[in-house]
């Protein structure tokens, strides 16, 4: 319990550096209330939920390497849609994100219409090697770390699976951004899928789960430049062996 209420004091105080009335989040952190608007300093407006709000977009940046502007960006792994309003703030043409828990979907939808952003498009659909569906436990209490492989249940809610083929088939585009943090499904849905699903995306940016080795082999393997990066978006060394970091790579050096 205490670990839950030091994390949650750290997101409080987080707020107090990004929203301009913080103050109102204090009846959420009590339990008094079930959810508030925050303002953000910079004019997004989200929803703050215990365990459902994260500000990293918007405080470390961790996707700054990013360029984004004009371009389509696919974010697999939407949470409640704080990286995708990250990307169209930035200036992206259209934001195709991939959300399979519901109640984060949800809360996703509720944010994007908060912000009137109109070319952020999120589906309440989980990426796959193949199609199909998956039953996903409605009470995850951890929705941030979802993995499609460890939290699927013959008990849980249906929702469709749509391979990286299905979803590039719909782009139109090779300067396409990919965006990764679905806590370990980033693997296989770049060591399994074949070369030109992968080289529709001029950019590709993930959170490696188990490491970076074989992701950064595959990527230089089809010519990307490709740095390496702490959680907050830092360049680290290759040889650094945490298991937790972000990839960035770009066909354009």
């Amino acid at each position: 319990m205490a670990e839950i209420n030091l994390s949650r004091l750290t997101d409080f105080l987080r707020v107090v550096r990004a929203a301009s009335n913080w103050y109102d989040v204090i009846p959420v952190v009590l339990r008094l209330q079930r959810k508030v608007i925050v303002n953000f300093r910079n004019g997004l407006r989200f929803y703050y939920v215990n365990d459902l709000f994260s500000l990293e977009h918007f405080v470390e940046q961790p996707y700054r390497l990013a360029q984004v502007r004009g371009r389509i960006v696919v974010d697999i792994g939407a949470f409640t849609g704080d990286s995708a309003i990250y990307f169209a703030y930035r200036g992206a043409k259209k934001v195709i994100a991939f959300e399979p828990v519901q109640e984060t979907y949800r809360l996703a939808i509720e944010n994007v219409k908060l912000n009137g952003f109109r070319n952020i498009h999120i589906r309440n659909e989980a990426l796959s090697m193949n199609e199909g569906e998956v039953f996903v436990d409605s009470k995850i209490q951890n929705h941030h770390s979802f993995s499609l492989p460890s939290r699927t249940s013959v008990t849980g809610v249906k929702v469709q699976t749509c391979t990286l083929s299905d979803v590039v088939s719909e782009l139109g585009t090779d300067e396409a951004v990919l965006k990764l943090d679905c806590e370990g499904c980033e693997y296989d849905l770049l060591l399994k899928s074949d070369d030109q699903t992968i080289l529709r995306f001029e950019q590709v940016i993930l959170e490696a789960h188990s490491g970076t080795g074989s992701l950064v082999k595959r990527l230089r393997e089809l010519e990307y430049y490709v740095k390496v990066m702490d959680i907050k978006g830092h360049e680290i060394s290759e040889e650094d062996t945490r298991a937790l970091a972000l990839l960035y790579g770009s066909r354009r050096q």
